[in-house]
């Protein structure tokens, strides 16, 4: 301590790197993009985010239905050690023939653009897939192994400057589709004693292509187990999975999955002309 005490530079080396870090953490604060390369704000993330989730739909093809969630918060974070970010995701539920999750997986790593670096991984921890659309924003998917048809994506933005996303395309079902949910409805051995709570994710694919993912949740439920309902399904329609409580069918380039939890039933289709 003595030897530190009598040599005076030390203090000054002291009070130069405490200045470092105070001009390092405001550079930072003022623009992260001279710090952290390609960092982007939640509105520019979600752009990625989108496009991220239409492709893994795409990829996955017509031996698959999927359900996409809304763009949702996921934690808050830092992205220094002055500036709070956000960090927001998209859930994606595929449905496949049970026992079909490994080779769903399999398919969306081989389709998805080369650019995002997709990987299949297998093993005991069951099958996985990992992305990466930028920098930032990646792709994780996996089946628990439980084989009842069922698999989970979710797209991360990583962390962002704090801001609010902007609001979808739509929010309202179109008149053809409140019809096309009239027709699920009868199928399932439903009459919803009030209107539905809907909820409707519409992002842009492409150049002119959207994908709308549409939700109907009714208080009613069925009057037949759901697997009664898969023999009534339309002849042209190829039924996936036809359990008591889940019913998921493809109908050409229309998917609609069924799910009957209490006295709750949750219809949502999902098309896309990307």
């Amino acid at each position: 301590m003595r030897e530190l005490q009598s040599r005076p530079w030390f203090g000054v080396l002291v009070a130069v790197w405490a200045l470092l870090l105070l001009a390092l953490a405001l550079v930072a604060y003022g623009g992260g993009d001279a710090t952290v390369r390609e960092q982007q704000d939640i509105d520019a993330a979600r752009v990625s985010a989108d496009r991220a989730a239409f492709e893994v739909v795409t990829a996955a093809g017509q031996r698959s239905a999927a359900r996409v969630s809304g763009f949702e918060l996921a934690r808050k974070c830092r992205i220094s050690v002055v500036r709070d970010g956000v960090s927001h995701l998209r859930r994606i539920t595929l449905y496949t023939s049970p026992g079909g999750e490994a080779d769903l997986l399999r398919r969306i790593a081989k389709r998805l653009p080369a650019e995002h670096r997709a990987e299949f991984h297998g093993g005991r921890g069951g099958p996985r897939i990992v992305a990466y659309v930028d920098k930032f924003v990646e792709v994780r998917g996996a089946s628990d192994g439980a084989g009842d048809g069922t698999v989970e994506v979710e797209v991360h933005t990583g962390c962002r400057p704090l801001g609010d996303p902007t609001a979808d395309l739509r929010t309202r079902p179109t008149d053809a589709e409140r019809a096309r949910f009239e027709e699920v409805f009868e199928l399932v051995g439903v009459k919803p004693g009030a209107p539905p709570e809907w909820r409707v994710e519409s992002f842009r694919c492409g150049r002119d292509g959207a994908l709308r993912s549409v939700r109907a949740r009714v208080a009613t439920a069925p009057d037949r187990p759901l697997s009664d309902a898969a023999e009534l399904a339309p002849p042209d329609s190829r039924v996936l999975i036809g359990a008591d409580d889940l019913l998921a069918y493809r109908q050409g380039g229309l998917a609609v999955v069924a799910e009957a939890r209490g006295d709750t039933l949750t219809v949502t289709t999902t098309v896309s002309d990307c």
